[in-house]
Formats: structure tokens, sequence, C-alpha cells
């Protein structure tokens, strides 16, 4: 489904699948809050009453990271994916960085309670180790 946005004169293509499966040209942005949370005990009641344990879970919890950034030959020389994260991933998430895609551009960004919480991994046209 493609939307066109009216105030900012860009195109957005909508796609559902099993990660980035639907995506057969290149791409230049991913923003996703993959499934990440272990186990229930560390979910509250509403969350786990309404939202979709199938959002929520992930055993290993970085398994949906590492499926989306093996997908980096999707992506165009420039690119931008943006992750939530849970709050004690970022060990491991700068570990899968640092030795799957060495010299990459991220940064780590707090919420509004000093947690890490946000992934945002950045490639820029004259780094193509990737591409």
């Amino acid at each position: 489904m493609r939307v066109k946005t009216q105030n900012y004169n860009v195109s957005v293509d909508f796609r559902l699948g099993d990660i980035l499966e639907p995506v057969n040209e290149k791409i230049d942005v991913i923003i996703s809050n993959p499934p990440y949370i272990l186990n229930a005990e560390t979910v509250d009641e509403q969350t786990l009453k309404y939202e979709p344990h199938l959002a929520l879970f992930s055993n290993p919890p970085i398994k949906f990271y590492e499926k989306i950034l093996t997908n980096i030959p999707k992506m165009k020389n420039e690119f931008f994916i943006a992750f939530e994260i849970g709050e004690d991933m970022k060990e491991e998430l700068t570990n899968l960085l640092e030795n799957k895609y060495k010299g990459i551009g991220y940064n780590f960004e707090k919420d509004i309670y000093g947690k890490d919480r946000f992934l945002y991994i950045l490639k820029k046209k004259d780094f193509d180790k990737y591409a």
C-alpha cells in the first residue's frame, strides 16, 4: 500500500510480511519495535491483557534485531534504521553491531526515565562495506 503524505510530499510504502520478506527493491528507512521481552514476569498486567503476545515476546530477545540486520544488503547506499529496544539490551546489541557490522554508525538514546530504549543506525554513502 502506497501512501502519500499531505504535508511533506513523500511517499511511504507499507508492506505486510515476515521481517523484510516482501521487500524486493532497495529501501532507505526501517522503523521497528520488534518483540524483545524474554518472559511475562517483567510485563505489567495491562500490557499482557491487551497486547498480542506475538508482538511482545522473543527468545532470545535479540532474535528479531539480528534477523532485520541480516537484511542490510536490501538497503540503499545510504540508510537509516530506528529500533525500540529493551532497557537491558544495549550491551548485547553493541556486541552484535561491533562484531558483524563494524564501522557502521549507531547511537543509543535514553527514554524520559533515563533508560536505554532506542537504537539508531545510520549508513552514509561514503561507507559502502554493506551495500
